[in-house]
């Protein structure tokens, strides 16, 4: 018998309406704090891919350099430099400039003629 009045104590004390309010309010705590750990795992996960992306960057970065800097420690790539930068020649040759003619051969530009009287005001400086 008094294991079931115990029972009923229990039961009397869960169902009571300050029992009910102090268990809402634990749960509302405890769905709190777990919706803040979601929010910072997804805020780390970014942070994560963003770290990532840059170290890949980085990464090639690096490879770009060493190359650059495996291409300068070669005579030729040091000749290939200095040309490029100071445009430097050695003894005995010649630099030729190639210009590309994007006007179609006019000496006035991109499909202008200069008609006759043109010319003549061109001679007398009118």
């Amino acid at each position: 018998m008094r294991l079931f009045e115990k029972k009923n104590n229990f039961k009397k004390i869960s169902h009571s309406p300050v029992f009910i309010i102090l268990a809402i309010i634990v749960a509302v705590f405890l769905v709190q704090t777990a919706y803040s750990a979601y929010q910072k795992s997804a805020e780390s996960k970014a942070l994560l891919q963003g770290v990532a992306s840059r170290r890949d960057a980085l990464s090639a970065r690096r490879d770009f350099i060493q190359a650059a800097l495996g291409r300068l420690q070669t005579p030729a790539g040091v000749e290939e430099e200095i040309r490029g930068k100071f445009g430097m020649e050695k003894e005995g040759e010649r630099t030729v400039v190639i210009v590309n003619d994007d006007d179609g051969g006019s000496l006035y530009g991109k499909g202008e003629s200069e008609n006759l009287w043109d010319k003549f005001k061109k001679i007398l400086g009118i």
